[in-house]
């Protein structure tokens, strides 16, 4: 014999593939922890010629000439709270370095490291924001300092203990990201307008600008920046300026390039690389750091390709990184999150099929609701709307479909023979005649059309269909129903937005209707009744006439209430939509006295509710039982969030990756935009709940 799980049985399941599913996405997030934690190789700069500083992870690494790591340092002995972020030469034997998640420098010496003292720049208010943003950092030979802010659009300068000092005059900079010190003065890179801008060294002032004027390659935005060893032009003899990446709008893929004095550029990796983190030069090869790969990727002078930087024991053990993190990457994004998302959509399913079971239970247990609209069965239903509907519809677009390929031809040669296409007033004539005036006629057949089926008794039960089953397979009813209270009459009224009314021994209900869902907007009790017709009373006004007749569906039913508020609409069958007035006359005639109204309730709004949508949306649409709006708003909050939010916040979040204001202000708005949308649509259910209560 066959058991049927009950709603509470179901309701459990759900709670136990819920909790499931909460425990995989808690061990997607530890998975996806264990990647960030793992992120390789970040910043380099030659110290020389015998010793290559490397940030790897949270450490520091210094390589010698062949590749050998000599010595090893973890950001915490440096003094920095997290990954070194820049590596920079400094006068007197000392090294610069600083990381995204301190606001303070620490200055080491370079022959082991030790620290030597702490700066703490002193920022303008405008740009303290920048503090710990995705700076570039370079130091002259007097211990000036000079800070690319990136999204500031600025370089700042400061002294050897971090005084500000002066900033590059403002609009100068769309974006500004790599820089270096040489003779002349500061090189910056003018990100988003692709340039390279040459500084006074004490000022800031603009001393020269090269236009970078090569476009060839897919990736324009300019990154990191370093003085260049590369080879001459091979027709000028042009030495190169410098050796800059060129990237993609978040700073990936890219190129690495030489860019000479006249605006040319020379590349080095004819396939882009997928991440360039920073380039220098050591030994007079270029070095360049392929954060896809773990890799100290190596070119010549000559822009040559040669074997990759590092000893055996160093790619080793970077190799082994990289697959460490590749196989966290897999069990956060793949392995975890599919079960994770299976066991939600199961829990979901299984929540949806307690309310079902729960639905059937009450309807099981009620008797059955008579009202005048005949029930017909959903394969009757189904063939009826097929017959009486769908078929007769296409076979009527059908053949206009054919007057409107058939009538320009044959019309417009008459009319312009006429001289009546000429002009526009003769071309806005032929288009009336030619497009609008078939379209109309269409229209104006089809609502005649359907007046002739909503009058016709025969057709009642299909055109009806839907608000019957609205009360005989759902418990919207039951959920609010009073003491003794039975429906009399069930009406589906057509719109733009369905609704349901639904006629008590008690009260009049209007339902805001969808497939999945009904909520009660209005309710009135039927001794409030004033007014009953079959037609709205005519407008003063002649553009509301107008607009009656043309632009909204002709009023069949029509009820004025003592409190001066009107239910008034469409009904999908006039039949129905008249024993309604019917049954409503009968009630006036006899005496509204005899009416019993409801008794009044008490319910407060549910402010946790609409928080909890406003935090999360769909939250508190389930909370409010209210299980499909729920799972929609959660579905648009969670594309949202993969599609548009998240790849802004990780972009946001790099070490040295920049997102313009507008890309934040675009997924922010479209976040508040969902979140709004949920609180508002929270708030607007609760208090017409509210309202029914108090009613």
């Amino acid at each position: 014999m066959r058991t049927h799980l009950s709603a509470a049985a179901w309701r459990g399941i759900a709670v136990a593939l819920l909790a499931l599913a909460l425990a995989a996405i808690g061990a997607m997030h530890y998975a996806s922890q264990r990647m960030i934690a793992i992120q390789g190789p970040g910043a380099m700069q030659a110290m020389g010629d015998q010793a290559l500083w490397l940030s790897v992870n949270e450490e520091l690494w210094v390589l010698d000439a062949a590749g050998s790591r000599i010595a090893r340092k973890t950001a915490a002995d440096l003094g920095l709270a997290a990954a070194v972020s820049n590596i920079v030469p400094a006068p007197d034997g000392q090294a610069l370095l600083t990381s995204r998640e301190d606001t303070s420098w620490q200055v080491v010496k370079r022959a082991d490291l030790s620290r030597v003292r702490t700066i703490r720049p002193k920022w303008p208010p405008q740009f303290e924001g920048h503090a710990s943003g995705a700076i570039h950092v370079a130091v002259s030979p007097q211990w000036d300092i000079a800070v690319a802010t990136g999204g500031g659009h600025a370089v700042l300068l400061f002294d050897g203990e971090g005084n500000f000092k002066g900033r590059t005059a403002p609009g100068l900079y769309r974006f500004t990201n790599g820089l270096w010190h040489s003779p002349e003065g500061w090189w910056t890179t003018d990100t988003n307008s692709f340039k390279l801008r040459l500084l006074d060294t004490r000022t800031l002032a603009l001393k020269q600008t090269i236009d970078l004027r090569d476009t060839t390659l897919p990736y324009a935005f300019l990154g990191e920046l370093a003085a260049s060893g590369g080879a001459p032009q091979a027709l000028t003899q042009q030495p190169p300026v410098a050796t800059v990446s060129r990237v993609g709008a978040l700073m990936e893929p890219g190129h690495v390039v030489d860019i000479f004095p006249d605006g040319s550029q020379a590349v080095y990796n004819r396939e882009p690389i997928a991440v360039v983190r920073d380039i220098a030069w050591f030994n007079g090869d270029l070095l360049v750091i392929d954060g896809a790969k773990y890799q100290l990727a190596r070119y010549s002078a000559r822009r040559e390709e040669l074997p990759r930087f590092g000893d055996p024991a160093v790619n080793a053990e970077l190799d082994a990184m990289l697959e460490r993190r590749q196989y966290w990457s897999q069990l956060s994004s793949r392995y975890v999150f599919l079960p994770a998302a299976t066991l939600l959509l199961l829990g979901m399913a299984a929540y949806g099929r307690s309310k079902t079971v729960a639905r059937q239970q009450v309807i099981a247990q009620r008797p059955p609701y008579l009202v005048g609209t005949p029930a017909i069965t959903r394969g009757q239903a189904a063939w009826q709307w097929a017959w009486v509907v769908a078929l007769p519809y296409l076979l009527r677009l059908a053949f206009v479909f054919a007057v409107l390929s058939w009538w320009p031809r044959f019309a417009l040669p008459r009319l312009a023979a006429a001289g009546l296409v000429h002009g526009f007033w003769g071309a806005l004539l032929s288009k009336w005649l030619l497009l609008w005036l078939p379209l109309v006629a269409w229209m104006a057949l089809e609502r005649r059309r359907h007046d002739m089926l909503s009058a016709n008794p025969a057709r009642e039960a299909i055109l009806n269909r839907r608000a019957v089953a609205w009360l005989g397979r759902y418990d919207d009813f039951d959920a609010i129903a009073l003491p003794n209270e039975q429906p009399r009459e069930t009406v589906l009224l057509l719109g733009w937005r369905p609704r349901w009314l639904l006629v008590t021994n008690q009260r009049l209900l209007l339902f805001a209707a969808s497939p999945r869902e009904r909520r009660l907007v209005s309710q009135w009790p039927r001794n409030s009744v004033a007014e009953v017709a079959r037609q709205a009373p005519p407008a003063d006004r002649w553009l509301t006439r107008w607009r009656r007749r043309w632009l909204h569906r002709r009023v069949n039913l029509y009820v004025r209430f003592k409190d001066g508020s009107v239910l008034q609409g469409f009904a999908a069958s006039q039949v129905a939509a008249r024993r309604v007035l019917q049954l409503l006359e009968a009630l006036t005639a006899a005496g509204r006295a005899r009416a019993v109204a409801p008794a009044a309730r008490q319910s407060g709004r549910r402010w946790h509710e609409v928080i909890a949508s406003a935090a999360l949306p769909g939250l508190g649409q389930l909370l409010q039982d209210r299980f499909a709006s729920g799972a929609v708003l959660l579905t648009a909050a969670g594309l949202l969030l993969m599609g548009v939010v998240g790849p802004v916040l990780w972009a946001a979040s790099g070490p040295k990756m920049d997102v313009s204001p507008a890309a934040r202000l675009a997924g922010a708005l479209w976040w508040l935009l969902l979140a709004g949308t949920a609180a508002l649509d929270a708030w607007y259910f609760s208090a017409a709940r509210r309202r029914r209560a108090a009613a």
